[in-house]
């Protein structure tokens, strides 16, 4: 079965993603463009075409009935096997609604379920794939629970449990919920809605288990392998900015500031440079950076990251020229501790111990994913998502 191929999971940390408010409605219909006039007509037939307005030639809008979609099969029909682990038809038609929701757009812009998007693998084929996989990252989640002995505790279920109380208080009583769970995520019922959070829950308490709160328990060692494989450096350095005309004081001041550090005799260079650096620099980014800035060569401007990457920890630099002005670097020990630059650049405020243990435990799931057997049943083989969720084109 050409699905199986997308089989072969990358694992990440893929969370389940339940919009509660500001989603559109399930029964999605795109905005149709305004006729202004001046629309270019395609060359479609609109006798022979179905999906063509024939005032317009455009496409039109479309929806998928997704209760019907639901009732395809039972809900506790088993889809997929994994010795005693199953993922039922209601667990996968939760992956599905969401990805068959993502898709609706693409179908206002003549998209079928029948397009290649690669080798011989269709719409459909990808969105079912897609469904499969996360589902299958929920399998793998509990059979690491198992193997590990680690499950959740009394205190992750109480707060589980208080976040769906919150969510029942804030929708006004568990059949609103229900039903807002059902048209905005695809969810049978409550229940399965928290039988899915505990699952998904799982992860964070596996890798709080394994490597801790702040993942404080994974090594240094293991760390610095992860620091080095990926290209981290670490580095201070005193910033004087460029004059307003031509290569004057501040040139002249780095060139002062070079040779204190050149006539230093001391054992302790990385302190020195620091005193020397908080009287003399520039750069406004001291007061959020302390401790130095952890980065990868494309975080930083090119002369800064190869004037970087030559240094020996403990070594500083000549003067470097950047459009910013004059630098003078040091490079320092890594601080497993703080945040990256590119990290906080995207907005992923995690560690850099924090990305190696993610990392690590990304090679755990894997194995984990390896020793699962899985098999898929005869209902999920019979599967066939265009009629599952029929276009309807409004």
């Amino acid at each position: 079965m050409k699905l199986k191929k997308l089989i072969s999971i990358t694992l990440c940390a893929v969370m389940l993603t339940i919009m509660l408010v500001g989603c559109s409605d399930s029964d999605y219909e795109a905005d149709v463009p305004e006729d202004d006039g001046n629309a270019v007509l395609t060359d479609t037939n609109p006798d022979t075409d179905p999906d063509v307005d024939d005032t317009h030639g455009m496409q039109l809008p479309v929806s998928i009935d997704f209760e019907a979609a639901f009732a395809a099969f039972e809900p506790d029909t088993v889809m997929v096997r994994a010795g005693d682990l199953t993922v039922v038809w209601a667990e996968l038609y939760v992956f599905l609604f969401n990805a068959v929701n993502e898709l609706l757009g693409s179908f206002d812009m003549g998209a079928d379920w029948s397009d290649v998007l690669v080798e011989d693998l269709t719409l459909a084929d990808v969105t079912l794939g897609r469904a499969v996989e996360e589902a299958v990252q929920y399998l793998i989640f509990e059979y690491g629970s198992y193997v590990t002995g680690v499950t959740l505790s009394a205190e992750d279920l109480s707060m589980l449990s208080a976040e769906v109380d919150n969510l029942v208080e804030m929708y006004g009583d568990r059949e609103e919920l229900s039903a807002v769970l059902r048209a905005f995520g695809g969810f049978y019922s409550i229940e399965l809605f928290e039988s899915m959070i505990r699952k998904q829950h799982l992860l964070d308490v596996l890798m709080r288990e394994l490597y801790g709160m702040e993942a404080e328990l994974f090594p240094d060692e293991s760390t610095t392998m992860f620091a080095e494989r990926e290209g981290f450096m670490m580095a201070k350095h005193i910033l004087r900015l460029r004059d307003e005309v031509g290569e004057g004081t501040a040139l002249g001041e780095s060139e002062a500031i070079l040779e204190q550090l050149n006539a230093y005799d001391g054992d302790d260079i990385i302190a020195y440079f620091d005193a020397l650096m908080h009287i003399h620099s520039e750069d406004t980014g001291i007061f959020n950076y302390p401790h130095g800035y952890l980065f990868q060569f494309p975080d930083m401007v090119v002369p800064f990251s190869q004037a970087s990457a030559g240094l020996q920890v403990g070594q500083f630099s000549d003067i470097v020229v950047t459009d910013f002005g004059y630098h003078i670097i040091l490079r320092i020990p890594i601080n497993y501790d703080i945040i990256p630059i590119g990290q906080e650049n995207l907005g992923q405020l995690f560690t850099l111990r924090q990305l190696a243990a993610s990392e690590d435990l990304n090679s755990v799931l894997q194995g984990w994913r390896d020793e699962l057997i899985i098999e898929f049943t005869p209902e999920f083989e019979s599967i066939y998502i265009a009629d599952i969720f029929e276009l309807i084109h409004n």
